[in-house]
């Protein structure tokens, strides 16, 4: 695996903020790359500063990737670069995970982690959203759907579980 590959991982663990950093990158990549060079600014400080425009979390991972890697690149070796690494996504194996609520970054990066020591070192997960979770999760692991939520084992009430969440914290 390639040292960007494996910064990419290092800070990306879910499928959709892969390709979104992806696109991010790709973005910030081409402004720097295809811009008028007559500024005198080198490939890589036209790079540090399409980063600055944008989002302050996707920027920060985008920096940790580094820009060794940047300051080669010319438009035919973006392209070429742009659809190896879009590829690699393509077909980097996953891991889905069904969670009966939505996670920040911080629990996307603790099951990213964890899925990554316990399953495969080069492997994104699928976070979806499904309430009927509640009480633990469900997976879908070499083509196989697992539940190892309480409501599928009947030791949880669906209904009245919602009914009191709505109860309690509004609609």
């Amino acid at each position: 695996m390639s040292t960007l590959r494996k910064r990419v991982l290092n800070n990306t663990f879910t499928t959709e903020t892969a390709w979104h950093r992806f696109h991010a990158c790709r973005h910030a990549l081409e402004a720097a790359v295809y811009a008028d060079g007559s500024s005198g600014r080198s490939v890589v400080e036209r790079y540090t500063t399409a980063l600055s425009e944008l989002d302050d979390v996707t920027a920060a991972a985008l920096r940790e990737w580094g820009t060794d890697w940047v300051a080669e690149l010319t438009p035919d070796s973006l392209r070429t670069e742009v659809q190896a690494f879009s590829a690699w996504l393509e077909h980097m194996p996953t891991f889905t995970l069904y969670v009966p609520v939505a996670m920040d970054d911080a629990g996307e990066a603790i099951i990213g982690a964890w899925c990554r020591d316990h399953i495969a070192e080069e492997l994104l997960v699928e976070l979806v959203v499904e309430p009927a979770t509640v009480g633990g999760c469900a997976f879908v692991h070499s083509g196989t759907y697992h539940d190892w939520s309480l409501a599928r084992r009947g030791e949880v009430d669906l209904p009245q579980v919602i009914s009191q969440v709505v109860q309690e914290y509004g609609a």
